[in-house]
């Protein structure tokens, strides 16, 4: 009979596998506790994750999503010791338990394991050791794991509820657009439209990037008048950019608007490796739900019947 972490242990040494069984059971206590973080809150068995060791000390990297690595892989450190001559260990002076995610080589790390960006950890974890003292120990260190994770889950809510769905369009559609805009809005969904949102005198492309940085979804909204050309062509390339840098964290959307001329031909060529959906105006809105990521799905506030 399998043991729970030995689902968690495809291509991952059994020891360090241990490590991730006790973390994912703590974070099934903070589900439970917390529901509205069930959504930020990694599942382990679902997402990539790599860890690494010296000795007793690891450091765990969580992707938010899978890209078709297996569930875990791990492996000894080999460059720790040249890492140490130079004064670079990140191991070297831990003390407890750390969040590193923002440590410039550990951004590098998650790019070069071909990981979308996620939380990454480090401390002590007694693997390979089963006496009644190390089972109270690594409950103790999973214990700590998973408040960091909570916490960095907690923070991905904060930034959620700011974040926006940017609804690329012609102009010639922009009534059509507006209504789009104000059901989602009463949704409690956020977006990102050009007439409310570029400043006056800002450049368009600039303020097409500067949008970028504050969504979580793009829709394109393609009618007969849809061009890939200027700034459609710009918002194309940064929304599959943005799609290959966050993974799962950013959606992309593509809608052939049937009852504006919209066809399967007006599809940019960079949008013809995704699904897209052909909609009447009446599907729009509950097509573009479908389309979020669930932590964005999670936003979503229905008007209570009166």
């Amino acid at each position: 009979m399998r043991e729970p972490h030995m689902v968690l242990a495809e291509g991952c040494y059994l020891p360090h596998a241990d490590l991730l069984g006790y973390v994912q059971d703590k974070l099934y206590q903070v589900a439970f506790a917390r529901p509205e973080l069930k959504p930020y809150l990694p599942h382990l068995p679902e997402v990539d994750l790599f860890v690494t060791w010296d000795e007793d000390k690891f450091i765990l990297f969580v992707s938010t999503v899978r890209r078709g690595h297996l569930p875990s892989r791990g492996m000894e450190t080999t460059y720790l010791p040249a890492q140490r001559d130079k004064g670079q260990d990140i191991l070297r002076n831990l003390r407890g338990f750390e969040d590193i995610s923002d440590t410039p080589t550990v951004r590098q790390s998650f790019e070069q394991l071909g990981l979308a960006p996620g939380v990454a950890l480090a401390g002590s974890f007694p693997a390979g050791v089963y006496t009644e003292k190390a089972n109270a120990e690594k409950t103790a260190a999973a214990t700590e794991v998973a408040k960091l994770i909570q916490d960095w889950a907690e923070e991905m809510r904060r930034e959620m509820e700011e974040s926006r769905i940017f609804l690329s369009h012609k102009g010639v559609n922009k009534p059509l657009i507006e209504r789009v805009d104000r059901a989602l809005r009463l949704l409690n969904l956020k977006t990102w439209f050009d007439r409310d949102d570029l400043v006056a005198g800002d450049p368009l492309v600039r303020g097409v990037d500067n949008a970028f940085a504050s969504c979580s979804a793009a829709v394109f909204f393609i009618s007969g008048e849809y061009v890939d050309a200027g700034v459609i062509r710009k918002e194309v390339d940064r929304a599959l950019h943005e799609a290959a840098m966050r993974g799962d964290a950013f959606r992309v959307i593509p809608l052939v608007l049937a009852q504006h001329g919209g066809t399967d031909e007006r599809v940019p060529s960079p949008l013809q490796t995704l699904v897209w959906k052909t909609v009447d105006d009446i599907d729009i809105v509950p097509t573009v739900l479908r389309g979020l990521s669930p932590p964005m799905q999670a936003q979503i506030r229905y008007a209570q019947p009166r």
